[in-house]
């Protein structure tokens, strides 16, 4: 059997699961096979050599939303936010330096409802300035308070 597909997202470990029935009349048999797997990809493409951009796509009440990146010995690098009232579907962005190692990215909200006030759904990421292809950290709609993605940058 060969199968091709080509909707894998890089750096996501991807799984294939086959469900095999045999005909009750010719044998009692139910199996499954999981194949897990990673997309190759040029790792040139992905190294990013400048800054890093936080951008969020703000809900109707940027007030309330803030974020931060610490690093892993828990000094803040970088924070961002508030944001002004009235401007849903308005992206705002940050460019943070951002050296060798791991941090966690955390968006807050103080309303408890994410970037979603009833009607737009905000969206945040954090990727490399340069080019947009690796999205570090994704996130969208209502998170509550806040979320925290860890990630790691070369």
């Amino acid at each position: 059997m060969t199968l091709n597909y080509d909707g894998l997202e890089d750096f996501v470990q991807n799984s294939l699961v086959i469900n095999m029935d045999v005909p009750e009349e010719v044998a009692t048999l139910t199996s499954s096979v999981t194949i897990t797997f990673l997309r190759e990809f040029d790792i040139a493409e992905y190294v990013c050599a400048s800054d890093y951009e936080v951008s969020i796509l703000l809900d109707n009440w940027g007030s309330e939303t803030t974020w931060e990146i610490v690093d892993d010995s828990g000094a803040v690098i970088a924070t961002g936010g508030p944001y002004t009232d009235g401007t849903a579907e308005q992206v705002v962005s940050s460019v943070v330096a951002l050296p060798t190692g791991c941090y966690s990215f955390t968006i807050f909200d103080a309303y408890g409802d994410g970037l979603f006030d009833g009607t737009t759904t905000g969206t945040y990421e954090v990727n490399c300035e340069a080019q947009s292809v690796v999205k570090y950290v994704t996130g969208s709609g209502n998170f509550g308070d806040s979320e925290t993605t860890d990630f790691c940058v070369n």
